[in-house]
């Protein structure tokens, strides 16, 4: 047995390096698509993620542009295709992580004659520049379709509106939607009535710094104002403090605006007893008062159209012009007492109540057209009014 089994040991030299070269030859077949596969998958690996950058850079792209569509004001360019269609493109590519972004937005105005009815297409193309000697993606566009709302217009939309309580006195009329956040009281009947909670109202601080910029703080106007029957122009006008109007004349006095009236306190437009009344003309313009303001009854006129706006509340008991023009009453943070003689047409806003007292008469008219100097229309400034950005469509297309 000991002989036999030396004897196989000694007939098997050599067979380990058989077996060495097979698998020498079975590595060699097998190593070389192996490394190409290892190669492909490095490749594909870099592909993938150079893809990814660029449709971060491209989504980058997008969101400044709805950004700049809410605050920016782009300067828009008229586009032929569709007709009445509006172009911006940004004057130079964005850079985002490297990646050139190239941004086009065309602004469809749905409903030319006011503005509201906007849809946004946006055009995000974020390109590589392919250095990389690989069959990498060299740009991916994200086109995406967004409408903008304007959550403050609803304020001037509506007769009434209050981020609390409307309360209507008995034998008051109301042509127009009444809109409400909790409570309506009062005789509703024949009125359009809603509730509905704001998630934005106007901001005081928002509000007062938009009309800061529109007068000098620096050349403050008088704190008093006596007509004496006599026209007196005024504004742009900052007061630095409180101010009464009053007319201490026989003849009808006019207050006529120029420019806005910024009253860093309260406002008193004075009954002139046995004297004659004077007008308000509001020319369009905005009297905008960081305290209370008080119209006393019949004595003064209120021709429109214009604002009047009080971050506190507003007694409003004058006399109306009987030209039917466009007067928009708000009080930021207060309340609304609303008893005018003659009929009323314009909108009231009243954060915690609007009161209309027993006997009004208001009607609502369409403000668009009339240049109204409140933030409807401002995509720059103020941020709060604005804006609630729905996106309908987000598609990539990769190149």
């Amino acid at each position: 047995m000991k002989t036999f089994m030396k004897r196989a040991i000694r007939d098997e030299k050599g067979s380990v390096f058989i077996i060495v070269l097979v698998l020498l030859v079975v590595g060699g077949l097998v190593l070389t698509p192996l490394l190409g596969l290892m190669s492909t998958g490095l490749v594909s690996g870099q592909v993938y993620e150079e893809s990814m950058h660029l449709y971060y850079a491209a989504d980058t792209g997008v969101e400044d542009a709805i950004w700049k569509i809410m605050y920016g004001a782009p300067e828009w360019e008229t586009n032929d295709d569709p007709p009445d269609s509006y172009i911006y493109r940004y004057p130079e590519p964005l850079m985002v992580d490297d990646k050139s972004v190239d941004i086009v937005i065309y602004k469809y105005d749905w409903d030319w004659t006011c503005g509201e009815n906007l849809t946004y297409r946006i055009l995000s193309t974020a390109a590589t520049d392919g250095t990389g000697g690989t069959a990498a993606i060299r740009s991916t566009t994200i086109e995406s379709y967004v409408d903008l709302d304007i959550l403050v217009r609803n304020l001037l939309d509506n007769a009434i509106t209050s981020l609390i309580d409307v309360e209507i006195g008995s034998g008051s009329t109301v042509y127009g939607n009444v809109q409400y956040g909790v409570d309506i009281k009062g005789d509703t009947e024949g009125i359009n009535t809603t509730k509905e909670v704001y998630e934005k109202w106007p901001v005081a601080s928002a509000l007062s710094s938009l009309y800061l910029s529109q007068v000098d703080p620096g050349e403050p106007g008088d704190n008093s104002i006596n007509l004496a029957g006599k026209t007196i122009s005024t504004g742009p006008s900052y007061i630095d403090g409180s101010l009464t109007v009053d007319n201490s004349a026989q003849a009808q006095g006019i207050l006529a605006l120029n420019g806005t009236l910024y009253v860093a306190g309260n406002t008193d437009f004075l009954q002139s007893g046995d004297k004659k009344g004077y007008t308000l003309r509001l020319n369009g313009n905005t009297v905008f008062v960081l305290g209370d303001i008080t119209f006393p009854t019949a004595r003064v006129t209120v021709e429109g159209p214009g604002c009047i706006i009080a971050i506190g509340n507003i007694n409003f008991q004058p006399s109306i012009s009987s030209s039917a023009d466009f007067v928009f009453l708000l009080s930021v943070e207060g309340r609304v007492d609303f008893k005018p003689s003659g009929t009323f047409y314009g909108s009231v806003a009243g954060k915690e109540m609007v009161n209309l007292q027993p006997g009004c008469a208001l009607g609502w008219l369409p403000w668009q057209g009339l240049n109204l100097n409140f933030p409807i229309m401002d995509y720059a400034y103020p941020t709060h009014f604005v804006k609630t950005v729905t996106i309908h469509t987000w598609e990539i297309n990769p190149q």
